[in-house]
């Protein structure tokens, strides 16, 4: 079996990668990133800091959106690949 990858654009669309809240439209500010997962700023106080996985703060006064569009830098597509 050959796998197969869908990329999907998925634009400026900002969800925390935890609860599935949308933040598109929101000026919730604050929010961290745990290795590769946004998490919004109502689970950011579920999470402590490990050696496994430091924590990256949003910058004081930065609204989510913002902040994770900044750190995709143009990247929004989601590849999913099936085998």
């Amino acid at each position: 079996m050959v796998p197969i990858t869908d990329i999907i654009d998925i634009g400026d669309t900002v969800l925390c990668d935890i609860c599935n809240d949308d933040y598109t439209k929101s000026d919730a500010l604050g929010g961290i990133l745990v290795g590769s997962y946004a998490v919004c700023p109502q689970c950011a106080p579920d999470f402590q800091d490990s050696d496994d996985d430091p924590i990256i703060h949003c910058p004081a006064g930065m609204r989510f959106r913002d902040w994770v569009l900044s750190i995709r830098g143009g990247r929004n597509t989601i590849e999913i690949t099936t085998f």
